[in-house]
Parts: structure tokens; sequence; C-alpha cells
């Protein structure tokens, strides 16, 4: 019985090594992974760009702007002064400017933000380098929140050989929507 009872307790014994063993070895496994993916972490974290110590300061610069860009947009402006200054430019450019149609002043929303905006659709002729000249003032000038939304030049027909073009655009004048600051 002496026998049995040292072989059990041998048996046992390796039973409780292989069981610990196996557990360490495991361990140690999942260890040398952990200790991988901590380096590759370490080396992301290297490579992001450190906090500027002003990013407050930029920020209240960033709003600032935004908030002075939305106050510059003119309140809704007078359509037949618009209009004036449009076909203004045309002749002190050289150019024939004919207004075909015009939307009343409509509220859109854009990105979240409601604008007032006034469409004119026109069709301008004369000399190609003054149509240009006058294309480029048209959205460099008054009122500055002007934009050319469509432009489509042709050379009328006979004229091929002259410099004559015409161009017909629709442009839009943007303001503040009615109610806002």
């Amino acid at each position: 019985m002496r026998k049995l009872l040292v072989v059990l307790l041998a048996a046992a014994l390796l039973a409780g090594y292989y069981y610990l063993g196996t557990g360490y070895l495991r361990q140690r496994q999942e260890q040398g992974r952990l200790a991988a993916g901590t380096v590759a972490v370490q080396q992301a974290l290297a490579t992001l760009p450190t906090r500027p110590v002003d990013l407050a300061q930029r920020l209240q610069e960033a709003r600032d702007a935004q908030e002075a860009a939305e106050n510059s947009l003119p309140e809704q402006m007078d359509t037949t002064r618009t209009l004036n200054a449009i076909l203004r430019l045309a002749k002190e450019g050289g150019v024939k400017a004919i207004p075909l149609l015009t939307q009343p002043w409509m509220t859109e929303t854009i990105n979240g933000y409601e604008y007032s905006v006034f469409r004119v659709e026109l069709n301008v002729s004369g000399e190609l380098t003054a149509v240009q000249a006058f294309l480029s003032r048209l959205e460099s000038g008054e009122p500055a929140t002007l934009a050319v939304e469509y432009l489509h030049f042709t050379r009328p027909e006979g004229l091929l050989e002259s410099g004559l073009v015409e161009a017909a655009l629709r442009v839009a004048v943007y303001a503040r929507a009615p109610g806002q600051p």
C-alpha cells in the first residue's frame, strides 16, 4: 500500500507540475504578444504630433474669423441698385450686357446657414478680352458677395474671324437672410 501511495503522490506531483508548467508557458507567450503590441502602440504614439501650446488661442481666433465672415455679409440689397451696378460695370468695360431674367430675393440654406440670394441671367457681348475683363471685375467688384454660377461662351455665326463673343451667364448675389444678426 505504501508503494501505491508513493506512486499516486508522484503522479499527483507530475500532474501538478504539468498543469503549472503549461500555464506558465501560456502566460509567457501572452506576455511576448502584449510586449510586441505595447511597442507598436508606443511607436504609433510617437508619430502623433504634439498638441500646440496655443491651441485654445488658435481656436478662439478661428471662431472670431468665422463670426466676422458671417457678419460681413451685407443685408439684403436694393435689386435695382445691384442691376445698375452690373450694367454700369459692363458699360465701363466696353461690353454690352442685357439682363434677361431676374429672380426675386429668396432664402436658401447652404451648409446649415440661411442666406438671401438674388439671381440674374445676362447676355454679354463684346471683344473676348473685354468680356473676360468684365467677368473678372464682376466677381471682384461690388457687390462683394456676387458669384458667377453659370457661364457659356459662343461666337456669333458669320463672325468667327472676329474677336467678338457672346456669353450667357447667371450671377447670384448673397446677403444675410432676414432676421439674421
